[in-house]
């Protein structure tokens, strides 16, 4: 039964108990969806008659409190979102580490969408302190990697370096997505640093997990690291072979912006050896720009 029609028949039949359910199963869908605001207004009917029935369980309320916060901070409504954390936070939580850990991280994010970070780097750290007992190495390096993100926005790029390595160190043997995150973020840090020799030694890393898992994006991100910082060091003839391993690359995957950004870059990198080289790539660029219509 489709769930129009289910709805139709609850409230035809004043069947409460199905109709909470149904509007908590369709603001689940439009969740998936990313339709935020229609899921919140199906989990407002789904709470009014939650209230009205007054249900037991109060497994249900966390599970409908933690999805209306998570839609509010999608919607950048920060103060919503945190009216609906603290309905949980008043629910006696504190004998259930699973559910308390997805109340502080919903707090954590909170504050980090209001640029609250000592806030937000107060409710990581307790969830942290959550994650160290149960050995959860995925939360914990997403949790990591945030933090980093965190130390990064207010300048501190040594504690951002740090957490970075944490995910790196407990990631490394999976080579899976939060691995390589942490990787670039360590690239970039140590770029940002002038510190080229131990950005080029991550990036020797990167590099072969890349062409390991045969993750043409991640190694073209990885070549594009090698010329950037050859092009800092006025090594310009080797920035221009990573570029054009660049361009080889993302014209394999069909990206015609990032495409048309290299060509510019190389005319860029040709302007002091070949002013013919320099007005050839310059003219691919623009004319890539302008069949995508952004000049």
């Amino acid at each position: 039964m489709g769930y129009e029609k289910a709805l139709y028949y609850f409230i035809k039949n004043n069947d409460k108990d199905k109709l909470y359910k149904c509007y908590l199963n369709i603001g689940k869908i439009y969740m998936i969806e990313e339709f935020y605001k229609g899921a919140i207004l199906q989990f407002e009917f789904s709470e009014g008659i939650l209230n009205e029935i007054q249900v037991e369980d109060v497994d249900i309320y966390k599970d409908l409190y933690s999805k209306m916060a998570y839609c509010y901070i999608k919607l950048d409504n920060n103060e919503k979102s945190l009216d609906y954390i603290n309905k949980m936070d008043e629910i006696d939580i504190k004998n259930n580490p699973e559910e308390e850990l997805d109340v502080l991280i919903l707090k954590a994010n909170n504050f980090l969408n209001v640029g609250e970070f000592e806030k937000s780097k107060e409710y990581f750290k307790k969830a942290l302190e959550i994650l160290d007992k149960e050995k959860n190495k995925t939360e914990l390096a997403s949790i990591y990697l945030t933090i980093s993100e965190i130390y990064k926005s207010v300048g501190k790029l040594d504690r951002s370096l740090e957490y970075s390595q944490r995910v790196y160190d407990i990631k490394k043997s999976d080579e899976d997505e939060y691995m390589m995150k942490s990787l670039f973020r360590i690239i970039e840090t140590y770029i940002s640093n002038y510190e080229y020799d131990m950005a080029k030694k991550y990036c020797k890393i990167a590099l072969a997990s890349s062409i390991k898992n045969k993750n043409r994006l991640n190694e073209y991100r990885v070549l594009k690291y090698y010329s950037d910082m050859h092009k800092a060091q006025n090594e310009n003839i080797i920035a221009i072979e990573y570029l054009h391993k660049c361009i080889n690359i993302i014209s394999e995957l069909n990206d015609e912006k990032i495409l048309a950004d290299l060509y510019i870059n190389l005319g860029e990198l040709y302007s002091d050896i070949s002013k013919e080289k320099e007005l050839e790539y310059y003219q691919k660029g623009v004319c890539i720009y302008k069949n995508l219509e952004i000049i």
